[in-house]
């Protein structure tokens, strides 16, 4: 029996404005060039860096944290000369594509939207194909990825704002029924290939380079402000106090709970063995061991 959903004020809200961005198309329009306007200018060619620091490029996994990360690499941003950049972002509310799901000959006219100083790219939740990535600083954070196909599918069932671009608004909500109806051992197993496909891709494509910064969820999660000091540290960020002292409150703020209908729904790793049957966690265990042993969760 499908799991019935809890309404929220937070979600009303979001409901809202996404039936604001897919109804009302003046309004649609005049927000996204105004929220975009880094991006469309990249996209154009026309955009100008105010700095020199050398780029950044953020990659991850859904349900690692993904928005915090950003959050606080754009909030460092500013002190450093760097432009945000939303490329994924932007993808989600408009007909723009998720560049992580490009062939590399379907990425060629997008290449040149990727400099290699004064701008910092996040997130992404995938490997970029055809993309030379030795002028830039890379940020790869990992979750579990056992963690992150439970948490994905309350995610995807019950709490994610739906896009509000109308073709992908339909997809979204078509897996949103899937989701909600199979329950979560079937989605897990479901989805199990296409998580360790984006792991492979980025085991070959990432790891070993001396550009590229492997941090991990657990890590985060566990101690925050040595998480946080390696991440700037990597980067060669530069960060007053003020920022240094909020950045680490919000770090080490306790887990309100468990709520299925929160974005933030729990942050504790290991979630997998408190929800899963045995079978389920066996296969996973199997069809994810070659990822287990390469990212050191085995």
């Amino acid at each position: 029996m499908a799991r019935k959903r809890r309404t929220t004020p937070a979600a009303k809200v979001r409901a809202l404005a996404t039936k604001m961005l897919v109804g009302f198309r003046p309004f649609r329009a005049w927000w996204i060039k105004r929220r975009f306007a880094v991006q469309l200018s990249l996209v154009r060619g026309d955009h100008r860096p105010s700095g020199d620091h050398r780029s950044i490029i953020h990659f991850s996994v859904n349900k690692a944290a993904t928005q915090f990360v950003k959050s606080i690499l754009f909030r460092c941003a500013s002190n450093n000369d760097l432009v945000p950049v939303r490329l994924h972002e932007m993808a989600f509310v408009m007909d723009f594509p998720f560049l992580d799901e490009l062939t590399e000959a379907e990425m060629a006219p997008y290449r040149q939207i990727f400099r290699p100083r004064g701008y910092l790219y996040s997130v992404f939740g995938g490997m970029i194909a055809g993309l030379d990535l030795d002028p830039f600083l890379i940020v790869l954070m990992v979750r579990d990825p056992r963690d992150v196909l439970v948490s994905e599918y309350f995610s995807m069932a019950f709490s994610h704002q739906p896009p509000p671009d109308m073709a992908k608004y339909r997809q979204f909500m078509s897996l949103r029924q899937t989701a909600a109806a199979g329950g979560i051992d079937r989605y897990v197993l479901t989805n199990c290939e296409r998580i360790r496909a984006t792991y492979d891709r980025y085991a070959r494509a990432l790891l070993d380079r001396p550009n590229v910064h492997l941090t991990r969820y657990e890590t985060m999660v566990a101690d925050f402000p040595k998480w946080l000091g390696d991440l700037i540290e990597f980067c060669d960020l530069r960060i007053d106090d003020t920022t240094m002292r909020q950045l680490l409150r919000e770090g080490s703020r306790p887990s309100e709970g468990e709520d299925s209908n929160r974005h933030r729904r729990q942050v504790n790793p290991g979630e997998f063995r408190r929800k899963l049957a045995n079978e389920s966690m066996a296969i996973l265990n199997e069809e994810l061991k070659d990822v287990l042993r390469i990212f050191n969760y085995s």
